[in-house]
């Protein structure tokens, strides 16, 4: 029995078995120490570009501290969208990383009062929808 509905298209059981072994292997390898609650991460984006914030997504991913990254990865974490420009509020909110460019940096993951004087300080992004997906790996 796969678990897939009838007519799922071919190579659809390779696929889940391949997504329920990268779930196995994340459980595999947390800890059973506490979850901080209420951690979130905000991202201060001067210009979109997808291809960047992707990268710095998965740079950020990787990147945070083994202090927190267990109960970042064991949790759903709320991501706040600004719009500003890094580079005005590095000093008073320090980034955790920023993109090669400056467009676009990551705060966090930190607790809901630790990241609201920055998003009190901006505004939230709206940028265009649908969001074009670059092509490539």
């Amino acid at each position: 029995m796969s678990g897939l509905p009838a007519g799922a298209p071919a190579g659809a059981a390779a696929l889940r078995a391949a997504a329920l072994s990268r779930v196995a292997a994340v459980r595999a390898g947390l800890g059973a120490g506490p979850v901080p609650r209420g951690l979130e991460v905000a991202v201060v984006v001067a210009d979109l570009d997808v291809a960047a914030f992707v990268r710095g997504a998965a740079q950020f991913a990787v990147g945070v501290p083994a202090d927190l990254r267990e109960g970042w990865y064991r949790t759903f974490t709320r991501t706040v969208f600004l719009a500003g420009r890094p580079e005005a509020v590095a000093l008073r909110h320090p980034h955790r990383l920023v993109t090669q460019d400056g467009n676009l940096a990551w705060h966090g993951p930190a607790t809901r009062g630790a990241l609201l004087p920055l998003s009190r300080l901006l505004r939230s992004f709206q940028g265009p929808r649908p969001v074009e997906v670059p092509a490539g790996p």
